[in-house]
């Protein structure tokens, strides 16, 4: 196997702790609000939370990839949102909720961002809608799953109520963190992290033309003319 679906393996297992993030109240709403003793306006600003401090976050997190590059960023983001659902997890007031919330909105941004670089590294201009859509969707389906199926489950089944298995899959994706650090690579040997592959090949390239000219004595002259061409992709 091209060491290329092994990237995309692991960022669709990144990009699902992201998802999970986002969503991971959703399906323990009921209990939450039962413990804390919220409404649904209180849960509503929950979400909105996370998605604002996500939105802000991209940016930074989006040139701490090209820095440093996407298997660094990646890790780290990862283990963060490890981080912040502990501390949701144990939060004793819907402030601390709050908190806790908006910092693992900044923590989940780091992962769509980081690996649309790298994808763009690994691979060929020819495979990559392929392979984002891919990761977006795989990562996106599992994450939201898990918070709405998983999570619930462990909550009723196993774990004693929400906080317990909150934290049990905050130490799965902590687990998740350290495979990323071992596994993912930011761009192919030889290539630098914040390196971009031509959008098509074939579309530029250098021509160079060579002329002799006959000098007295029966010697030669060559010249040799360079020039660059692109051409757009269609």
């Amino acid at each position: 196997m091209a060491y290329r679906w092994i990237i995309l393996i692991f960022g669709m297992l990144a990009y699902t702790t992201s998802y999970f993030a986002r969503t991971n109240y959703t399906g323990i709403a009921k209990f939450v609000s039962a413990d804390l003793g919220l409404d649904k306006a209180s849960l509503g600003v929950m979400g909105s939370v996370f998605l604002y401090a996500y939105a802000l976050a991209q940016m930074p997190w989006g040139f701490a990839a090209d820095r440093w590059g996407s298997r660094k960023a990646i890790g780290l983001g990862v283990f963060l949102t490890a981080i912040t659902l502990w501390g949701f997890a144990i939060s004793g007031s819907y402030n601390e909720l709050l908190f806790w919330r908006a910092t693992n909105g900044i923590a989940a941004a780091a992962v769509y961002v980081a690996m649309a670089g790298a994808l763009s590294r690994w691979f060929a201009p020819k495979e990559r809608g392929f392979c984002q859509g891919i990761f977006a969707a795989v990562g996106a389906t599992i994450g939201e799953g898990t918070a709405n199926l998983v999570l619930p489950y462990l909550a009723i089944n196993i774990a004693s109520g929400w906080r317990q298995s909150t934290e049990i899959l905050a130490g799965i994706i902590g687990g998740i963190g350290v495979a990323c650090v071992l596994f993912l690579r930011s761009a192919p040997p030889g290539q630098s992290v914040s390196e971009r592959k031509p959008l098509e090949s074939g579309t530029s390239g250098a021509s160079c033309r060579c002329a002799e000219h006959a000098l007295p004595g029966g010697a030669t002259r060559r010249r040799t003319a360079c020039g660059f061409h692109f051409r757009p992709p269609h």
